[in-house]
C-alpha cells in the first residue's frame, strides 16, 4: 500500500523542543507519534518540497510536510531517523557518543 505525505497547516500543531547530537532540533507531535524537522522551505519551493516528501515517503518513511505563511517544513517520524540518514546520504547519527533527549511537555502530545 502507498503512503502518501501528509499536508498540514501550522496552525495549533503540536511541537517541542528536544536535544540531539549537541543540537537543539525542533519536533512534532501527530496521532502520539513523534517527528522531527528535517528542513525548512521558502514558498517558491513548494513542488520540490512535494517531490522530497514523495521520495521519502517511497522508503518508508512517515513524513508529515506544514506549511505557514511563506515555508514549508518536511518532518520525518523521529524513530525512523537512520533511514533518513541513509537515504540522504548524512553520517549516521547512531554512531555519535551523545543521545537523544526529549524536552518533553505533556500536553504537546497525550498518550
Amino acid at each position: 500500500m502507498e503512503t502518501l505525505p501528509l499536508l498540514l497547516h501550522g496552525f495549533n500543531l503540536r511541537t517541542f523542543k528536544f536535544w540531539q547530537n549537541g543540537q537543539l532540533r525542533d519536533g512534532l507531535c501527530h496521532n502520539n507519534e513523534l517527528f522531527f524537522a528535517l528542513r525548512v522551505f521558502d514558498s517558491g519551493r513548494r513542488v520540490w518540497v512535494q517531490e522530497q516528501a514523495y521520495q521519502l515517503s517511497q522508503q518508508g518513511i512517515p513524513v508529515i510536510v506544514t506549511y505557514e505563511g511563506d515555508s514549508y517544513t518536511i518532518w520525518v517520524r523521529l524513530r525512523s531517523s537512520a533511514q533518513v540518514e541513509a537515504f540522504l546520504n548524512l553520517p549516521s547519527e547512531a554512531e555519535s557518543a551523545d543521545s537523544t533527549v526529549v524536552l518533553w511537555n505533556a500536553s504537546a502530545c497525550p498518550a
